[in-house]
């Protein structure tokens, strides 16, 4: 259902996405958001936004309990790892230890299986850099609940968060505005939020990508 008055439309029920959607693919300035979850589907959106030249900025958290959330996150960052020398004596002491392990038990793979999942965050240094401009907040200590859109010069608040779930299977309510202060006070407020000193930032090297 939608209704509208002025500058004000509000939408809710299932399947409010389309609205959402609509408005974020006809974008031609910015997009900014903020959204405690996204999907990979969206990430990937914003991503060709940002290479088409648009100001993409992404506020969001660190729950990465959710795996979907997590992979979507990884997205809009560049992981690269080095290898120091001391990563590779290591490297070679636990292969040494593989080898062995592998003379001792069988099956050999069952020994592989078991150590060499976490090797990779053991042996690596990560450089994090990112695609796009996020900020991720510290899920327990700053809990992000908001969904704020701001779309050129419009702003969304809705309850759904920018996965297809929130968009399309859920109940959800969104309040567009298209009011030239509201907007103003919304960019205000969403670009002071990463200098208060109240809401704690995730470091990107401590990223658990």
């Amino acid at each position: 259902m939608r209704v509208a008055s002025n500058n004000i439309e509000v939408v809710f029920g299932k399947g409010i996405g389309h609205v959402i959607e609509d408005l974020l693919m006809h974008a031609s300035k910015r997009i900014w958001i903020m959204s405690p979850w996204i999907s990979e589907k969206y990430a990937d959106f914003l991503i060709s936004k940002k290479n088409k030249g648009l100001e993409v900025k992404v506020f969001t958290s660190d729950n990465f309990r959710i795996e979907s959330h997590k992979r979507a996150v990884k997205k809009l960052f560049n992981v690269r790892y080095e290898w120091n020398k001391i990563t590779i004596f290591v490297l070679i002491a636990y292969l040494s230890i593989l080898i062995v392990l592998s003379f001792l038990i069988t099956p050999a793979f069952l020994v592989f299986s078991i150590l060499a999942a976490p090797a990779k965050k053991w042996l690596k240094k990560t450089n994090v850099e990112k695609i796009i401009d996020v900020e991720i907040f510290d899920n327990i200590a700053s809990l992000t609940h908001a969904k704020i859109y701001v779309i050129d010069d419009k702003v969304v608040i809705a309850s759904a968060n920018l996965t297809e779930s929130g968009f399309y299977k859920n109940l959800e309510a969104a309040t567009i505005i298209r009011d030239e202060e509201v907007v103003k006070n919304i960019e205000n407020y969403l670009s002071n939020l990463v200098h208060n000193p109240s809401i704690r930032k995730v470091e990107l090297s401590k990223l658990s990508l």
